[in-house]
């Protein structure tokens, strides 16, 4: 087991094992990151602000599902806080997560192992539904979509704008997964560059949105959302299925108006928080 500093070294090499927003953090050169490899190989990262006045934040921490209940997780964790302590006194340190289907609730498990206090954020998550699912509902099945065209055919300054003003996007832009058919914005007879949109991009197996912006009310979500949802079964077939995070607490219901009980949360999110009252030794 080898760990390394990212900040001096291999960061790049780590980078599908760290989310978006410690790359963000890990090319300013503001955070404590350590990578951890096993033969040689990336196995587990972890990126961490040292944060202000004595409170500290985990961005990003992952170890891959075969590596794991092997103490990587535990070791890439004390690294971190012998980092943060010659940083600052720290006397909490923080990390919201996203538990979803595929990883389980293993980093719920290791986080509660640690001891820090869990508390789930109701505001946030996500549903993971088909495209037929969507389709079929009767409050879908009868809206227009004249005024919703693709991001594809919106102007080149309407669609930079929308990129531009989201950074977290250059995930799907960067990557080449933004889905230009499917995303779309409402038409607008006003000269602005900030019309309503919706983002579509691909992960895996399956479509997220990615980002969604109303400018009046929430009528305009449901035409993009049909629109959307139209154009992916043409592309995909009734079966594909897309994720939809809340947005918003009226983005939530709609999705649960729309879906009734096939409206099952895949995400969660929680905040934990580790309260520091120890000494550096004693941590270790």
């Amino acid at each position: 087991m080898e760990l390394i500093d990212l900040n001096v070294e291999q960061k790049e090499s780590f980078y599908e094992l760290i989310t978006w927003e410690g790359i963000v953090a890990l090319r300013t050169g503001d955070s404590v990151a350590i990578g951890l490899k096993k033969d040689d190989e990336p196995v587990g990262a972890i990126v961490a602000d040292p944060g202000v006045d004595g409170e500290a934040e985990i961005i990003s921490l992952f170890v891959k599902p075969e590596h794991r209940r092997k103490g990587y997780g535990t070791e890439l964790m004390s690294q971190t806080l012998t980092m943060l302590f010659s940083v600052d006194n720290i006397y909490r340190l923080v990390f919201s997560f996203v538990e979803n289907e595929k990883e389980g609730a293993d980093l719920r498990a290791f986080i509660q192992y640690l001891e820090f206090e869990l508390v789930e954020d109701e505001e946030h998550g996500s549903y993971t539904f088909s495209l037929g699912d969507i389709a079929s509902s009767k409050f879908v099945s009868g809206i227009s979509t004249e005024n919703v065209v693709s991001l594809s055919e919106s102007l080149s300054s309407v669609k930079n704008s929308i990129l531009g003003k989201h950074p977290h996007l250059r995930h799907f832009t960067d990557s080449g997964l933004l889905n230009e058919k499917l995303s779309c914005v409402v038409k607008s007879d006003r000269n602005d560059n900030s019309p309503a949109c919706l983002i579509i991009g691909e992960e895996d197996d399956h479509l997220v949105v990615a980002w969604a912006e109303t400018t009046e009310n929430g009528a305009e979500l449901m035409y993009m959302l049909k629109y959307a949802v139209d154009k992916g079964i043409e592309e995909y077939g009734d079966y594909k299925m897309i994720t939809v995070p809340y947005i918003n607490a009226s983005s939530k219901k709609i999705v649960e108006k729309l879906l009734g009980e096939k409206a099952v949360s895949s995400e969660k999110v929680w905040n934990a928080t580790l309260y520091l009252n120890w000494t550096l030794e004693e941590a270790l």
